[in-house]
């Protein structure tokens, strides 16, 4: 059998792997590790437990991938180990598993069951990668993107979108190239000159393949790194290309930082390399390995500020300084072990392949005191099978050139950690899914000033609620202060008073509506209904602006998502406070505005109709739409029409100078229309009032005027 164990070597996944190790050791949740079998009639998937204890393996299970394995060629011919030439063929994530299938050019999808993890559920069918012999995949979970790096005669980089239900479905009509640096054939002949590795930097704003040089030409070719920038939340398709000249077989790494990347090259040692703002790789520190023979995989484990790198030429693991790429140590396992490949790093345990076909466990307990590390256990996986592919072909690796990674299991280590990981890494590291570690936030944020506003004592410096309802519920009276009196009286029995069209029509229909459906169930009493609907309104209005600012400032800042989680927490922790917690009408007009500015920017970017589709005319009358309702929650929503104005005498212009005369009638016309939207939002609440105080035999003085509003005279005269 040709194993492939997914590890945690590479970048997108051990940057989270790393982030659901830290101070887990009480976790209780079970745990796995799993490896790929690429035989060619037919790839598995091999899981094994974890024990909490130790961290020990056990009880390997074999699961169908649904495709075929494929080995490239060697310089012993086809087969043996290092089949892919590379890594990262399993990625775990979040609660899936991704693999690839390089004999039918495809790539599986998996769900994990959260109380037994050695049971995977596939997800939808493979999906074809575009391409030959794929053989990494790497996955952003904020971007809920995979993508599949294809080794083979058609080669290049092919991402999917993913869905819980339907699986993977393919979002480009052709792999991304990678020529001249990647020109092979299927299988592939290596390992010089082949595909390495794919994954996603921290913050899901590029993605990376790497393509090995070759030290045997003349002079030596040195290795690619392809990089392409993450634009709107999509990976472009024109890639920034970097040749640092003294990697001449990289072959993989990890993100230490959120820009500087450690990597292992089996022709010196490790290097530690820097992603720059314009997506260039620049070499920072070499360090040469004086007595490696092929360090070629690699784990990080910022648990223990290490970085290890493994030699498959003998059993030697190296420590390394994360920081400097400085030699901090290194140790020695028996040598019939035939070396040490992919590993990975779960709490206080490394796990490394070896070149006899076994799953080795180290205990890495007490090396931050200066403790060795000492092996505890091997599994063997071959199921009784034959191990002439797993093993290679005895002795006969090509040491002198330092590419003994053909030796042992071309193979990759995933683990998968517990829920207590999951939610840890949330806050260790928010960017990896954003939107949660929002909603988690959010949630905490307000529970904290929920608790402090049913715990004050007292009745509270604001009496008023008592005047209006003299014995409230103890919860919703401890919000109903201020204008929250007038807005839940008002959704009660109507406007009585004509002070009172200074709070928005708009939102006292909707808690209207909402008191009424909630009295009909009887999920709150008929005294308290508007109240119990205004908070809740608030809340849950609150949480999705939140939600779509994040997506917002995704499109404005051009998927920095950092910068997008920045924004969006900064609104949750907003100075109003509890008035967003209140039955205000300011979390459903920020939600209203913000949705109608998303839709609007969305319109500005696509520019034209796109792809044939009038898709940006109509996201701009659904802005218009949004800028409406909000109006009718607050009149300073009118303000939003100045935006579109603005667009009506720009696109009026380029109407007149004869300018895509077609393009501008129909921006125009959308801006007119979302125009008329925002008049409406303020025409309507003025016309109910008009007809209420203005069609009877007297009327009031503000009915005289140029342009008849409540609203003007209610501020003027009253407040």
């Amino acid at each position: 059998m040709q194993y492939l164990l997914a590890t945690s070597l590479l970048a997108s996944l051990l940057s989270v792997a790393s982030a659901r190790v830290v101070n887990t050791e009480r976790d209780s949740r079970p745990r796995a590790a799993y490896t790929l079998d690429n035989d060619a009639a037919g790839a598995s998937i091999i899981a094994m437990k974890i024990s909490l204890g130790d961290g020990t393996l056990s009880s390997p299970v074999k699961i169908s991938t649904g495709g075929q394995g494929l080995l490239g060629n060697n310089a012993n011919g086809p087969g043996g180990p290092d089949g892919l030439f590379g890594q990262n063929a399993i990625i775990v994530s979040e609660d899936y598993l991704f693999t690839v299938n390089p004999g039918s050019n495809s790539v599986s999808m998996f769900s994990i069951d959260n109380d037994d993890p050695t049971r995977l559920i596939p997800v939808g069918e493979p999906a074809t990668t575009l391409g030959d012999f794929p053989m990494a995949v790497a996955y952003s979970s904020a971007l809920k993107t995979v993508c599949a790096l294809n080794g083979g005669k058609t080669s290049g980089v092919t991402c999917f979108s993913t869905d819980h239900k339907k699986g993977l479905t393919v979002l480009d009509e052709a792999p991304r190239s990678m020529s001249p640096a990647l020109q092979q054939t299927t299988p592939p002949v290596g390992p010089p000159s082949t595909a390495s590795n794919i994954f996603f930097n921290p913050d899901s704003t590029a993605l990376i393949a790497v393509v090995k040089g070759n030290p045997g030409t003349t002079p030596p070719t040195a290795s690619t790194f392809f990089v392409w920038p993450v634009v709107h939340g999509k990976v472009s398709t024109e890639a920034v290309i970097s040749s640092p000249s003294d990697l001449l077989v990289n072959f993989g790494g990890n993100f230490v930082t959120n820009d500087m990347l450690m990597t292992t090259d089996a022709s010196f040692g490790v290097a530690l390399l820097k992603v720059t703002s314009d997506f260039n790789i620049v070499e920072e520190v070499h360090t040469a390995v004086t007595d490696q023979r092929a360090l070629c995989w690699g784990a990080y484990a910022p648990r223990f500020n290490t970085f290890y790198g493994f030699d498959a030429g003998r059993t030697t693991i190296y420590e390394f300084n994360p920081t400097t790429a400085a030699i901090k140590g290194m140790f020695t396992f028996d040598a019939t072990l035939q070396g040490a490949f992919d590993a990975a790093i779960d709490r206080t345990s490394l796990y490394f392949l070896t070149g006899v076909g076994n799953v080795a466990v180290v205990s890495l307990k007490g090396s931050n005191s200066g403790k060795v590390p000492r092996m505890i256990q091997t599994l063997d996986i071959s199921f009784g099978g034959s191990t002439k592919n797993f093993q290679g072909e005895g002795g006969s690796s090509q040491e002198s050139d330092h590419l003994v990674c053909l030796r042992g299991q071309e193979t990759s280590l995933c683990l998968k950690a517990g829920m207590l990981d999951r939610i840890t890494s949330l806050w260790t590291h928010p960017l990896q899914r954003p939107k949660t570690s929002l909603t988690i936030t959010f949630l905490a944020w307000k529970l904290l000033l929920f608790f402090v506003a049913v715990s004050s004592p007292g009745p509270g410096y604001d009496t008023s609620t008592f005047l209006v309802q003299p014995s409230p519920s103890y919860v919703p009276g401890k919000f109903v202060r201020w204008d929250a009196i007038y807005f839940t009286q008002i959704a009660r029995r109507g406007y009585v008073f004509e002070q009172e069209w200074a709070f928005g029509w708009g939102f006292t229909r909707i808690l209207a509506v909402l008191g009424k459906g909630l009295t009909y169930f009887a999920i709150a009493d008929p005294g308290n209904a508007e109240a119990v609907a205004g908070i809740a309104l608030a809340h849950v209005s609150h949480l999705l602006s939140v939600l779509v600012l994040f997506a917002l400032s995704n499109e404005i800042l051009d998927s920095i998502p950092k910068a997008a989680f920045i924004s969006a927490a900064l609104h949750v922790f907003s100075p109003a406070g509890l008035f967003l917690s209140a039955p205000y009408a300011e979390s459903p007009f920020a939600l209203l505005q913000i949705a109608g500015y998303y839709f609007y920017v969305k319109s500005r970017k696509r520019g034209t109709t796109g792809g044939g589709c009038l898709c940006g005319y109509m996201e701009i009358v659904v802005s218009g739409l949004l800028f409406g309702l909000a109006t009718t929650l607050r009149s300073n929503g009118l303000l939003n029409g100045i935006l579109l104005a603005w667009d009506a005498v720009e696109y009026g212009i380029e109407l007149l100078k004869g300018r895509f005369m077609m393009e501008a009638l129909q921006k125009l016309t959308a801006v007119v229309v979302a125009g008329l939207f925002v008049l409406l939002g303020t025409a309507v609440p003025q016309y109910i009032a008009y007809q209420e105080y203005c069609s009877g035999p007297v009327a009031r003085s503000w009915c005289n005027g140029s342009v008849p509003s409540i609203y003007a005279w209610v501020q003027s005269h009253y407040w």
